[in-house]
């Protein structure tokens, strides 16, 4: 027919029953690799074992995409070249590619250097780390400030001194509200989760009042 083995699967599949949709699932598993023996050991290597099993733990990553990552997927791995370097080496890439780019220890790693470079010795960290005044906009590099003081992670505590564990969709919240003081400074902010910072709000501001925000 002409059609390479992919194309022939996705007709299969489009011309198939529908199937629900999998969740994204991660597994542990051991794996078997080969680890070549020294070359002193002349014995084994004579009888044709010149090689022994080792177990390697991996993981089984299982999810599904659609024809828009497919698509995304394939032009990034013609950037990588070698030929069609496996899925695994493609993604280790843009991950650790992203993590560089937005990781606020990387960037603050990246401004001394920058700083370094320019010997900028007449700015200091403080006044560089200051908002505007009477904006509600916070400087990349306060933001930074405070997600690697509090070593991103929201800082809630429970009555019972529990810090919450969220590490993920944090958000920068207002010790004192900035509708009260107006201070984006690092000092007046920390990290919140989303449950958390809302929770705060209503605290301050009424549960009324929030909901009503929330729908404007």
């Amino acid at each position: 027919s002409g059609k390479t083995k992919a194309q022939v699967q996705e007709l299969v599949a489009v011309h198939s029953k529908a199937q629900p949709v999998k969740k994204d699932r991660i597994r542990p598993k051991k794996t078997r690799v080969e680890k070549a023996l020294p070359l002193i050991d002349s014995s084994r290597a004579f009888m044709g074992k010149s090689t022994e099993p080792e177990v390697e733990l991996k993981y089984d990553v299982s999810f599904e995409a659609d024809a828009e990552f497919l698509q995304l997927f394939e032009e990034v791995r013609a950037l990588v070249g070698g030929g069609r370097p496996p899925i695994t080496e493609v993604l280790r890439k843009v991950l650790k590619e992203y993590k560089q780019r937005h990781c606020p220890r990387e960037r603050a790693s990246r401004r001394v250097k920058r700083a370094d470079r320019a010997k900028s010795s007449c700015t200091s960290s403080s006044s560089r780390s200051q908002a505007p005044s009477g904006s509600r906009y916070i400087p990349r590099a306060v933001r930074d400030e405070v997600h690697l003081r509090d070593g991103g992670q929201c800082t809630y505590r429970s009555s019972t001194d529990k810090r919450c564990s969220c590490t993920s969709g944090l958000e920068v919240d207002h010790i004192t509200p900035f509708a009260f003081t107006a201070n984006n400074s690092a000092a007046n902010l920390r990290l919140r989760c989303r449950a958390h910072n809302q929770l705060e709000a209503e605290r301050v501001f009424g549960a009324s009042f929030m909901k009503v925000k929330r729908r404007m």
